[in-house]
């Protein structure tokens, strides 16, 4: 009879341990989370910026951190590499990201074999997407360069970078210049071309 009590004391216990857990997963939501649906519902920012300048952990003219992503081309992890005789700009989306594929869809409509920054696109997928959307979203990306990779929550998180679409802009020293909203009106003011090159 006591084995029984005592058995079924452990079970309760066990239970409401479990129960916890399971609350505080539901309840836990990050600061990424929380921005990306903000963003995904916030149509009228795609067309309306008040200021280019975001708030991130990047400060000007540090070096820009060693991160690992995966290159959505290969399918496998990858040192970021920001170091070269060009400029970077590196802009962060997200899948089913209404501004973000406003931006993808405008840049399409420009001669970037000519850009003078190298364009690298960092994607982040929450949970609640399908692969439909991750082919859509990286579809559109794999149109515009092969620097395409998957970053994570935590790498973001790290970053500081809350918002979508971001821009970071990296100097050719591996160096940050400033971090920046990435949509397309704020985009297009750093864009540079080599002479010759136009809107198609």
């Amino acid at each position: 009879m006591n084995d029984l009590i005592i058995f079924s004391s452990l079970l309760t216990s066990i239970s409401i341990v479990l129960l916890l857990i399971i609350i505080y997963f539901i309840f836990k939501q990050t600061k990424i989370t929380k921005h990306y649906l903000d963003s995904i519902k916030d149509h009228s920012s795609v067309t309306k910026i008040d200021e280019d300048t975001i708030s991130s952990n990047l400060t000007y003219n540090e070096m820009f951190p060693q991160i690992t992503l995966i290159n959505s081309l290969l399918n496998k992890p990858e040192e970021l590499s920001v170091i070269s005789d060009n400029e970077k700009l590196i802009l962060i989306t997200g899948t089913g990201c209404t501004p973000c594929e406003a931006t993808l869809n405008t840049l399409a409509n420009y001669k970037l074999d000519n850009l003078l920054p190298e364009l690298i696109i960092f994607t982040y997928t929450p949970n609640g997407f399908g692969e439909d959307d991750v082919k859509k979203h990286l579809n559109m990306v794999h149109a515009l360069t092969s620097k395409s990779y998957i970053v994570s929550e935590e790498i973001l998180d790290n970053m500081g970078i809350f918002s979508f679409p971001s821009l970071i802009i990296v100097q050719p020293n591996g160096r940050i210049y400033g971090t920046f909203r990435g949509h397309i009106d704020a985009v297009q003011k750093y864009l540079r071309f080599d002479i010759g090159s136009n809107v198609s």
